[in-house]
Protein backbone atom coordinates (compact mmCIF):
# COMPACT_ATOMS: atom_id res chain seq x y z
CA UNK A 1 0.00 0.00 0.00
CA UNK A 2 1.51 3.26 -0.73
CA UNK A 3 -1.41 5.50 0.03
CA UNK A 4 -3.94 5.15 3.23
CA UNK A 5 -6.97 7.05 3.11
CA UNK A 6 -9.10 7.81 6.57
CA UNK A 7 -12.68 8.69 6.73
CA UNK A 8 -13.51 6.83 3.67
CA UNK A 9 -16.95 7.87 3.87
CA UNK A 10 -16.63 11.19 2.80
CA UNK A 11 -16.87 12.22 -1.02
CA UNK A 12 -13.89 14.43 -1.18
CA UNK A 13 -11.84 11.33 -0.07
CA UNK A 14 -13.08 8.96 -3.15
CA UNK A 15 -12.24 12.25 -4.99
CA UNK A 16 -8.46 11.17 -4.17
CA UNK A 17 -8.90 8.03 -4.38
CA UNK A 18 -9.50 8.19 -7.84
CA UNK A 19 -7.03 10.88 -8.43
CA UNK A 20 -4.29 8.39 -7.30
CA UNK A 21 -5.77 5.41 -8.55
CA UNK A 22 -6.03 6.32 -12.52
CA UNK A 23 -2.21 7.21 -11.44
CA UNK A 24 -1.75 3.46 -10.72
CA UNK A 25 -0.95 4.69 -6.96
CA UNK A 26 -1.99 1.45 -4.76
CA UNK A 27 -4.44 2.78 -2.51
CA UNK A 28 -6.19 1.76 0.47
CA UNK A 29 -8.78 2.88 2.67
CA UNK A 30 -9.90 2.93 6.09
CA UNK A 31 -14.01 3.57 7.76
CA UNK A 32 -15.89 2.28 10.80
CA UNK A 33 -18.30 1.68 8.28
CA UNK A 34 -18.30 -1.48 6.42
CA UNK A 35 -19.82 0.08 2.97
CA UNK A 36 -17.89 3.39 2.96
CA UNK A 37 -18.08 5.15 -0.04
CA UNK A 38 -14.55 4.60 -0.61
CA UNK A 39 -15.01 0.78 -0.53
CA UNK A 40 -16.81 0.63 -3.87
CA UNK A 41 -14.23 2.10 -5.89
CA UNK A 42 -12.21 0.06 -7.92
CA UNK A 43 -9.30 2.48 -7.11
CA UNK A 44 -9.38 1.14 -3.28
CA UNK A 45 -7.13 -1.87 -3.61
CA UNK A 46 -7.29 -2.65 0.56
CA UNK A 47 -10.45 -2.21 2.91
CA UNK A 48 -9.95 -1.70 6.28
CA UNK A 49 -12.17 -1.21 9.61
CA UNK A 50 -10.95 1.30 11.66
CA UNK A 51 -12.53 2.92 15.23
CA UNK A 52 -14.66 5.70 14.90
CA UNK A 53 -12.51 8.98 14.66
CA UNK A 54 -13.77 10.20 18.34
CA UNK A 55 -11.95 6.89 19.64
CA UNK A 56 -8.82 8.89 19.89
CA UNK A 57 -6.57 6.27 21.52
CA UNK A 58 -7.91 3.32 19.55
CA UNK A 59 -7.73 5.62 16.19
CA UNK A 60 -4.16 6.48 16.90
CA UNK A 61 -2.97 2.72 17.71
CA UNK A 62 -4.97 1.68 14.45
CA UNK A 63 -3.39 4.16 12.95
CA UNK A 64 0.63 2.82 13.63
CA UNK A 65 -0.58 -0.75 13.24
CA UNK A 66 -1.18 -0.33 9.93
CA UNK A 67 1.44 1.71 9.36
CA UNK A 68 4.06 -1.33 10.66
CA UNK A 69 1.90 -3.63 8.77
CA UNK A 70 0.72 -1.84 5.23
CA UNK A 71 3.96 0.70 5.41
CA UNK A 72 1.90 3.01 3.43
CA UNK A 73 4.08 6.14 2.65
CA UNK A 74 1.51 8.53 2.59
CA UNK A 75 -1.81 8.92 5.07
CA UNK A 76 -4.23 11.42 3.67
CA UNK A 77 -6.89 12.10 6.91
CA UNK A 78 -10.37 13.75 5.89
CA UNK A 79 -11.83 14.97 9.18
CA UNK A 80 -10.42 17.78 11.81
CA UNK A 81 -9.66 14.52 14.23
CA UNK A 82 -7.96 12.20 12.12
CA UNK A 83 -5.70 15.25 10.37
CA UNK A 84 -5.08 16.03 14.31
CA UNK A 85 -4.11 12.68 14.78
CA UNK A 86 -1.26 12.18 11.85
CA UNK A 87 0.01 15.51 12.84
CA UNK A 88 0.55 14.87 16.02
CA UNK A 89 1.71 10.95 16.08
CA UNK A 90 3.61 11.50 12.57
CA UNK A 91 7.49 9.82 13.90
CA UNK A 92 5.82 6.78 14.21
CA UNK A 93 4.15 5.87 11.64
CA UNK A 94 7.63 4.44 10.08
CA UNK A 95 10.73 5.57 7.91
CA UNK A 96 8.65 5.06 4.65
CA UNK A 97 6.11 7.82 6.01
CA UNK A 98 6.23 11.40 3.44
CA UNK A 99 3.43 13.31 3.89
CA UNK A 100 3.84 17.15 3.73
CA UNK A 101 3.18 18.81 7.06
CA UNK A 102 3.65 21.85 8.66
CA UNK A 103 5.42 21.84 11.84
CA UNK A 104 3.27 20.54 14.60
CA UNK A 105 2.49 23.87 16.79
CA UNK A 106 1.56 25.54 13.11
CA UNK A 107 -1.12 22.24 12.72
CA UNK A 108 -2.24 23.38 16.07
CA UNK A 109 -2.68 26.67 15.13
CA UNK A 110 -5.02 26.17 11.66
CA UNK A 111 -6.89 22.94 13.13
CA UNK A 112 -8.31 24.50 16.37
CA UNK A 113 -10.69 27.82 15.75
CA UNK A 114 -10.06 30.11 18.29
CA UNK A 115 -5.97 30.21 18.02
CA UNK A 116 -6.86 30.70 14.21
CA UNK A 117 -9.38 33.54 14.86
CA UNK A 118 -6.68 35.31 16.63
CA UNK A 119 -3.70 34.98 14.57
CA UNK A 120 -6.30 36.34 11.98
CA UNK A 121 -7.01 39.33 13.96
CA UNK A 122 -2.99 39.49 14.43
CA UNK A 123 -2.37 39.67 10.94
CA UNK A 124 -5.11 42.38 10.03
CA UNK A 125 -7.38 39.44 8.36
CA UNK A 126 -11.20 40.29 8.89
CA UNK A 127 -13.30 38.20 10.76
CA UNK A 128 -16.54 38.15 12.19
CA UNK A 129 -17.41 39.61 16.12
CA UNK A 130 -16.04 36.63 18.04
CA UNK A 131 -15.80 36.06 21.71
CA UNK A 132 -13.33 33.63 23.48
CA UNK A 133 -14.75 32.89 27.05
CA UNK A 134 -12.68 30.21 29.72
CA UNK A 135 -15.72 29.01 30.95
CA UNK A 136 -19.50 28.84 31.18
CA UNK A 137 -19.24 31.82 33.77
CA UNK A 138 -17.70 33.84 31.18
CA UNK A 139 -19.97 32.66 28.56
CA UNK A 140 -23.03 33.52 30.88
CA UNK A 141 -21.72 37.21 31.59
CA UNK A 142 -21.75 37.69 27.44
CA UNK A 143 -25.25 36.68 27.34
CA UNK A 144 -26.75 39.88 27.37
CA UNK A 145 -24.22 41.80 25.48
CA UNK A 146 -24.29 39.79 22.18
CA UNK A 147 -26.33 40.59 19.08
CA UNK A 148 -28.60 36.90 18.37
CA UNK A 149 -28.15 35.35 16.15
CA UNK A 150 -25.09 34.04 17.25
CA UNK A 151 -22.75 30.86 16.50
CA UNK A 152 -21.59 28.47 19.25
CA UNK A 153 -18.79 26.85 17.84
CA UNK A 154 -16.26 23.78 18.54
CA UNK A 155 -12.60 24.10 18.46
CA UNK A 156 -12.66 20.87 15.98
CA UNK A 157 -15.13 19.09 13.76
CA UNK A 158 -16.38 19.06 9.94
CA UNK A 159 -19.20 21.20 8.60
CA UNK A 160 -21.82 22.01 10.86
CA UNK A 161 -20.76 19.04 13.44
CA UNK A 162 -19.53 20.93 16.38
CA UNK A 163 -21.18 24.36 15.53
CA UNK A 164 -24.85 25.48 17.06
CA UNK A 165 -27.04 28.37 15.89
CA UNK A 166 -28.29 30.40 18.83
CA UNK A 167 -31.17 32.81 18.47
CA UNK A 168 -31.76 34.20 21.84
CA UNK A 169 -30.04 34.46 25.36
CA UNK A 170 -31.57 32.12 26.80
CA UNK A 171 -30.21 28.94 24.35
CA UNK A 172 -26.79 30.38 24.49
CA UNK A 173 -25.32 28.41 27.50
CA UNK A 174 -27.22 25.01 26.79
CA UNK A 175 -25.68 25.28 23.60
CA UNK A 176 -22.19 26.04 24.71
CA UNK A 177 -22.34 23.55 27.24
CA UNK A 178 -23.36 21.17 24.71
CA UNK A 179 -20.23 21.48 22.17
CA UNK A 180 -18.36 21.65 25.35
CA UNK A 181 -18.60 17.86 26.67
CA UNK A 182 -18.71 17.13 22.64
CA UNK A 183 -14.82 17.87 22.63
CA UNK A 184 -14.04 17.57 26.61
CA UNK A 185 -12.35 14.82 25.46
CA UNK A 186 -9.59 16.38 23.45
CA UNK A 187 -7.37 18.63 24.64
CA UNK A 188 -8.62 21.62 22.85
CA UNK A 189 -9.88 24.98 24.01
CA UNK A 190 -13.43 25.81 25.61
CA UNK A 191 -16.27 26.80 22.32
CA UNK A 192 -16.21 30.02 20.95
CA UNK A 193 -19.13 32.54 20.32
CA UNK A 194 -19.21 34.21 16.56
CA UNK A 195 -21.15 36.93 14.86
CA UNK A 196 -23.37 35.02 12.81
CA UNK A 197 -23.36 36.42 8.87
CA UNK A 198 -25.89 36.00 6.34
CA UNK A 199 -24.16 35.87 3.20
CA UNK A 200 -22.74 33.56 0.86
CA UNK A 201 -19.92 30.86 1.92
CA UNK A 202 -16.06 30.80 -0.06
CA UNK A 203 -13.18 28.50 -0.01
CA UNK A 204 -10.00 29.16 -0.81
CA UNK A 205 -8.15 25.72 -1.18
CA UNK A 206 -4.03 25.81 -1.50
CA UNK A 207 -1.14 24.13 -2.08
CA UNK A 208 1.52 25.11 -0.32
CA UNK A 209 5.95 24.64 -0.17
CA UNK A 210 7.51 26.32 2.68
CA UNK A 211 5.19 28.96 3.15
CA UNK A 212 4.82 29.05 -1.52
CA UNK A 213 1.24 29.01 -2.27
CA UNK A 214 2.52 26.91 -5.59
CA UNK A 215 -1.69 25.86 -6.60
CA UNK A 216 -4.70 27.95 -5.12
CA UNK A 217 -8.42 27.28 -5.87
CA UNK A 218 -11.81 29.10 -5.08
CA UNK A 219 -15.20 28.31 -5.01
CA UNK A 220 -18.23 29.21 -3.55
CA UNK A 221 -21.64 27.38 -2.72
CA UNK A 222 -24.48 28.00 -5.08
CA UNK A 223 -27.20 25.55 -3.92
CA UNK A 224 -27.17 23.67 -0.56
CA UNK A 225 -29.69 20.95 1.02
CA UNK A 226 -31.66 21.92 2.86
CA UNK A 227 -31.79 25.25 0.55
CA UNK A 228 -31.91 27.19 3.65
CA UNK A 229 -28.29 26.21 4.26
CA UNK A 230 -26.57 23.64 5.38
CA UNK A 231 -24.61 20.53 2.90
CA UNK A 232 -23.33 22.12 -0.76
CA UNK A 233 -25.43 20.62 -3.41
CA UNK A 234 -23.89 22.73 -6.24
CA UNK A 235 -20.68 24.42 -5.68
CA UNK A 236 -19.19 26.64 -8.78
CA UNK A 237 -15.30 27.91 -9.26
CA UNK A 238 -14.55 31.80 -8.62
CA UNK A 239 -11.79 33.93 -7.60
CA UNK A 240 -12.15 36.87 -5.49
CA UNK A 241 -8.95 38.94 -5.01
CA UNK A 242 -9.87 39.45 -1.25
CA UNK A 243 -9.90 36.53 -0.63
CA UNK A 244 -6.54 35.08 -1.34
CA UNK A 245 -4.72 38.10 -0.77
CA UNK A 246 -5.73 37.59 3.19
CA UNK A 247 -5.23 33.50 2.76
CA UNK A 248 -1.71 34.57 1.61
CA UNK A 249 -1.82 36.08 5.05
CA UNK A 250 -2.61 33.12 7.10
CA UNK A 251 -0.16 31.17 4.80
CA UNK A 252 2.47 33.16 5.46
CA UNK A 253 1.69 33.77 9.14
CA UNK A 254 1.66 30.12 9.95
CA UNK A 255 5.27 29.09 7.66
CA UNK A 256 2.97 26.09 5.74
CA UNK A 257 3.95 22.96 4.24
CA UNK A 258 1.32 20.69 2.66
CA UNK A 259 -2.37 21.15 2.19
CA UNK A 260 -5.02 23.69 3.60
CA UNK A 261 -8.20 25.51 3.05
CA UNK A 262 -9.78 29.12 4.05
CA UNK A 263 -13.30 29.40 4.71
CA UNK A 264 -14.69 32.81 4.41
CA UNK A 265 -18.31 33.98 4.69
CA UNK A 266 -19.33 37.45 2.42
CA UNK A 267 -20.83 40.14 4.94
CA UNK A 268 -23.42 41.70 2.33
CA UNK A 269 -23.94 44.95 5.20
CA UNK A 270 -20.33 46.02 4.29
CA UNK A 271 -18.98 44.20 1.03
CA UNK A 272 -16.33 41.95 2.94
CA UNK A 273 -15.07 38.55 3.10
CA UNK A 274 -14.61 37.43 6.43
CA UNK A 275 -12.15 34.17 7.75
CA UNK A 276 -14.23 31.93 9.40
CA UNK A 277 -11.60 28.81 9.64
CA UNK A 278 -8.96 27.23 8.26
CA UNK A 279 -9.03 23.59 7.56
CA UNK A 280 -5.62 21.45 7.16
CA UNK A 281 -6.64 19.09 5.04
CA UNK A 282 -8.73 18.75 1.84
CA UNK A 283 -11.84 19.43 1.78
CA UNK A 284 -15.57 18.75 1.07
CA UNK A 285 -15.69 20.27 -3.13
CA UNK A 286 -11.96 18.98 -3.73
CA UNK A 287 -13.86 17.21 -6.81
CA UNK A 288 -14.41 20.70 -8.89
CA UNK A 289 -10.96 21.46 -8.07
CA UNK A 290 -9.68 18.30 -9.87
CA UNK A 291 -12.80 19.17 -12.33
CA UNK A 292 -11.61 22.70 -12.98
CA UNK A 293 -8.03 21.91 -13.82
CA UNK A 294 -6.09 21.88 -10.93
CA UNK A 295 -5.77 17.84 -9.69
CA UNK A 296 -4.75 18.85 -5.83
CA UNK A 297 -4.42 15.21 -4.65
CA UNK A 298 -1.74 13.94 -7.05
CA UNK A 299 0.04 17.21 -6.53
CA UNK A 300 0.18 17.24 -2.71
CA UNK A 301 1.11 13.13 -3.40
CA UNK A 302 4.31 14.71 -5.44
CA UNK A 303 5.06 17.36 -2.98
CA UNK A 304 5.18 15.01 -0.25
CA UNK A 305 7.41 12.17 -2.53
CA UNK A 306 9.45 14.70 -3.19
CA UNK A 307 8.79 14.95 -6.76
CA UNK A 308 9.07 18.57 -8.62
CA UNK A 309 5.21 20.39 -8.52
CA UNK A 310 4.48 22.88 -11.10
CA UNK A 311 2.40 25.47 -9.63
CA UNK A 312 -1.08 26.07 -10.94
CA UNK A 313 -2.34 29.29 -10.31
CA UNK A 314 -5.32 29.40 -13.57
CA UNK A 315 -8.50 27.10 -13.57
CA UNK A 316 -11.64 27.07 -15.10
CA UNK A 317 -13.56 30.09 -13.46
CA UNK A 318 -17.45 30.00 -13.28
CA UNK A 319 -17.38 25.73 -13.63
CA UNK A 320 -20.48 24.83 -11.68
CA UNK A 321 -20.11 21.21 -9.86
CA UNK A 322 -22.97 19.12 -8.96
CA UNK A 323 -22.96 16.70 -6.50
CA UNK A 324 -26.30 14.46 -7.18
CA UNK A 325 -26.68 11.92 -5.27
CA UNK A 326 -27.92 12.15 -3.00
CA UNK A 327 -27.81 15.97 -1.77
CA UNK A 328 -29.12 17.82 -4.93
CA UNK A 329 -31.62 15.14 -5.89
CA UNK A 330 -33.12 16.05 -1.55
CA UNK A 331 -32.84 19.48 -1.89
CA UNK A 332 -35.25 19.52 -5.26
CA UNK A 333 -37.52 16.58 -3.19
CA UNK A 334 -37.61 18.73 0.18
CA UNK A 335 -38.03 21.71 -1.98
CA UNK A 336 -40.23 20.96 -5.64
CA UNK A 337 -40.29 24.24 -6.11
CA UNK A 338 -37.21 24.91 -6.31
CA UNK A 339 -36.02 22.17 -9.09
CA UNK A 340 -35.33 25.05 -11.92
CA UNK A 341 -32.35 25.85 -9.81
CA UNK A 342 -31.08 21.72 -10.18
CA UNK A 343 -32.19 21.52 -13.76
CA UNK A 344 -30.57 24.77 -15.01
CA UNK A 345 -26.95 23.76 -13.93
CA UNK A 346 -27.15 20.29 -14.64
CA UNK A 347 -27.87 21.36 -18.59
CA UNK A 348 -25.41 24.28 -18.23
CA UNK A 349 -22.60 23.85 -20.86
CA UNK A 350 -19.89 24.51 -18.00
CA UNK A 351 -21.54 22.14 -15.33
CA UNK A 352 -20.16 18.98 -14.47
CA UNK A 353 -21.58 16.33 -11.78
CA UNK A 354 -19.65 14.05 -9.13
CA UNK A 355 -20.55 10.62 -11.22
CA UNK A 356 -17.38 8.80 -12.89
CA UNK A 357 -18.51 6.47 -15.45
CA UNK A 358 -15.42 4.57 -15.39
CA UNK A 359 -16.18 3.62 -11.60
CA UNK A 360 -19.73 3.62 -11.53
CA UNK A 361 -19.92 1.56 -7.97
CA UNK A 362 -19.97 4.64 -5.51
CA UNK A 363 -22.76 6.47 -7.39
CA UNK A 364 -24.98 3.25 -7.33
CA UNK A 365 -24.23 3.32 -3.52
CA UNK A 366 -25.31 6.85 -3.45
CA UNK A 367 -28.80 6.30 -5.41
CA UNK A 368 -29.45 3.69 -3.02
CA UNK A 369 -29.28 6.40 -0.43
CA UNK A 370 -31.28 8.68 -2.52
CA UNK A 371 -34.14 5.92 -2.15
CA UNK A 372 -33.47 5.13 1.20
CA UNK A 373 -33.89 9.07 2.29
CA UNK A 374 -36.90 9.52 -0.43
CA UNK A 375 -38.51 6.45 0.97
CA UNK A 376 -38.13 7.91 5.00
CA UNK A 377 -38.66 11.58 4.37
CA UNK A 378 -36.11 14.30 3.74
CA UNK A 379 -35.69 15.23 7.22
CA UNK A 380 -32.35 13.74 7.58
CA UNK A 381 -28.87 14.81 9.15
CA UNK A 382 -26.12 16.79 7.52
CA UNK A 383 -23.82 14.15 8.50
CA UNK A 384 -25.66 11.28 6.45
CA UNK A 385 -25.88 13.29 3.45
CA UNK A 386 -22.39 14.30 3.59
CA UNK A 387 -20.42 10.87 4.40
CA UNK A 388 -23.42 9.27 2.30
Amino acid sequence: MQVLITDATSRHMLVIARSLGKKSINIGAASYQKGALVFKSKYCRKKLISPRSSEHDAYVKFLQETSANEKPELIIAGSDNTSQYVSDNRETFGPQFRNALPSKEAFVTANQKDSCLKLAMDLGVQVPKSFFPDNVEEANKLADKLSYPVLVKGQLGSGSSNIRYVHNKETLIPAYREIYELEKEFDVNPPTIQEHLTGKGYICGMLVKNGEIIAHFQHRRFREYPITGGVSAIVESCYIPQIFEDSKKMIEGLNWHGIIMTEFKHNPVNDTYNLLEINPRFWGATGLAVAAGIDFPYMYYQLSMGEKVEPVTEYNIGLKYIFLFPTALMSVVSYPKSIGGLVKPLLGANSKTDIDWLDIKPTLSQLKVTQYLIRKGVKKTQTELITA
